[in-house]
């Protein structure tokens, strides 16, 4: 059976990214192409391809670059697949906290931002002139 090889745009294709950004990958040691042809193109298996996958589905979720870096080199040196897939999880839940907090701190300011809207509406109806930043209608609580 003879093993599908890919070039870079066709890779770029089927798992949904720019060329720029496999070259990215590539620069910083996350993909590496499986072959190249006797004219110096790349070339990427199917295994190349979920290993992309992989990559853009933990940028996806937030994963910064270093920590893939770290969990693609432990992956690569690790001495079972439990252990790849324990810390894979320990990197999972501990993004998942951060998303949470991020999200928490999200609606802070969503709050604040309609918070802010409401008293601005204000001013549209307000007669004191000059506007100052401590009239007594922008301070107030709605």
């Amino acid at each position: 059976m003879a093993i599908v090889q890919l070039q870079i745009g066709d890779l770029a294709k089927q798992v949904g990214v720019s060329v720029r950004t496999i070259g990215f990958y590539e620069e910083k040691g996350l993909l590496t192409p499986s072959s190249h042809t006797a004219s110096g193109m790349r070339l990427y298996t199917i295994q190349d391809a979920n290993r992309l996958k992989f990559i853009k589905g933990l940028r996806h979720i937030g994963f910064p670059i270093k920590e893939i870096q770290t969990l693609m080199k432990y992956g690569a040196t690790a001495e079972s697949r439990q252990g790849i897939v324990d810390h894979t999880m320990k990197l999972l839940n501990i993004q998942k906290v951060k998303t949470k907090a991020e999200i928490m701190k999200l609606n802070d300011i969503q709050k604040e931002i309609e918070a802010s809207i409401k008293k601005v509406e204000m001013c549209s109806h307000c007669q004191i002139e000059p506007c100052q930043e401590d009239c007594p209608n922008f301070g107030q609580a709605l």
